[in-house]
């Protein structure tokens, strides 16, 4: 086997880490939008979309990675005195990798707690503007009837 196959599970994995902290900084970005009281919709959407990338790339180079790794894995099996290094550096990226995907997913779990009580709070301000408007047209009603006087005949004759 080629040193060729592993300098790509590295370089792999190397390029992997870099899309992560990409996503770090995208997900800082977004949880500073959701603590703005007006949260910037066109701001945060287009975080959104910039994350929507950076997570497909990071599919392709898993994909990538397995691909590769199931043509090596055999040969990094039986001859793992000769890789240990390779395979030591290897599991160091990994263990990096696996710290920066959990903190990511913690400010994402965060991040949509605070987006969902946004739109529950936002829900709760419409439905009170809407039952502000039914008070008010009903009110308007009641006081059209009221001074509303209906008509009604004098009969002269007696």
């Amino acid at each position: 086997m080629d040193n060729v196959y592993i300098n790509i599970l590295t370089d792999s994995l190397k390029e992997k880490l870099k899309i992560l902290e990409e996503i770090e900084a995208v997900d800082d970005r977004e949880t500073a939008l959701l603590a703005e009281d007006n949260t910037d919709l066109k701001a945060f959407n287009e975080n959104m979309d910039k994350k929507s990338v950076l997570i497909e790339r990071l599919d392709r180079l898993d994909d990538g990675f397995e691909d590769t790794y199931s043509r090596v894995k055999a040969e990094l099996g039986i001859n793992k005195d000769k890789y240990r290094a390779e395979i030591k550096a290897m599991q160091e990226l990994i263990g990096k990798i696996s710290e920066k995907t959990v903190r990511i997913e913690a400010v994402e779990a965060r991040n949509r707690e605070t987006v969902q009580n946004k739109f529950r709070a936002r829900r709760m301000e419409l439905k009170g503007k809407r039952t502000s408007v039914k008070v008010a047209n009903a009110y308007s009603d009641n006081m059209r009837r009221i001074n509303k006087i209906d008509s009604f005949f004098v009969d002269k004759k007696k």
